[in-house]
C-alpha cells in the first residue's frame, strides 16, 4: 500500500470515527509533486515523485496514561509517570509528596530525588527597563513538588471568502501552562 494511501485511510477513519483522538488533527497535503505545467518534469520513463504528507498536528497534550484502557495497567503507568515527573524517576508519589528510593539519598543523608530549584535573578515583569533604571527581582522560594509545564498550540484559522481560490491560513501561537501541586 502506498504511504499516501495509508495516510488517507487514517484520515478517513479519524473523520468517520465517533471517538476522535482528543487534540490531534490529521491532515494530508500533497507536497513535492510536479506542477502539471512544468515541461521539465515530464520525462519519459520517470515517475512523478511521491507526495510528502503532513501527518499529525497535536493541538493539546494528553497524558500518555489516559490512552491506556486497562485500569490496572493505567494506574501502574500513571504511578510511573508521576514518579518521573515529581521524583526524577527515583521514588514513589504518595498523595502530594515524594517517597525517595534508598539510592536517591545524598552523602548528607538527605533525599535528593526532588531537588530544589536554584535562586533566579531576572528582570521584574511589572517595571519596564529604561535608560535610567532596571528593576530586578530575586526569586528564592522552595518550589511546589512536581511542577510540570504543558504547552498548548492554539491555532487561528483564517479563510478567505468561499470561492474557487479559497485560501486557509493557520497562524499558530504557543500558550504555556504550569501545573502546580502544593505541599500543604
Amino acid at each position: 500500500v502506498p504511504f499516501i494511501s495509508y495516510l488517507s485511510g487514517l484520515l478517513k477513519t479519524q473523520l468517520l470515527s465517533d471517538d476522535l483522538v482528543a487534540g490531534v488533527e490529521i491532515r494530508c497535503q500533497e507536497k513535492g509533486s510536479c506542477p502539471a505545467a512544468c515541461h521539465l518534469c515530464r520525462q519519459a520513463g520517470r515517475e512523478t515523485p511521491s507526495p510528502t504528507p503532513v501527518l499529525l498536528e497535536v493541538s493539546r497534550i494528553v497524558p500518555l496514561y489516559s490512552l491506556v484502557q486497562d485500569n490496572v495497567t493505567k494506574e501502574a503507568f500513571k504511578s510511573a509517570t508521576m514518579s518521573s515527573y515529581w521524583c526524577a524517576g527515583k521514588g514513589d508519589v504518595i498523595e502530594n509528596w515524594c517517597r525517595c528510593d534508598l539510592t536517591a539519598l545524598g552523602k548528607d543523608g538527605l533525599p535528593n530525588c526532588s531537588p530544589l530549584r536554584r535562586p533566579v535573578l531576572r528582570l521584574a515583569p511589572h517595571l519596564e527597563p529604561s535608560s535610567m533604571m532596571v528593576a530586578l527581582e530575586w526569586i528564592d522560594v522552595e518550589p511546589f513538588i512536581g511542577y510540570k509545564v504543558s504547552d498548548y498550540i492554539i491555532q487561528h484559522k483564517i479563510s478567505s471568502p468561499k470561492n474557487e481560490n479559497s485560501v486557509i491560513n493557520y497562524s499558530p501561537s504557543l500558550l504555556t501552562f504550569v501545573h502546580l501541586r502544593n505541599t500543604d
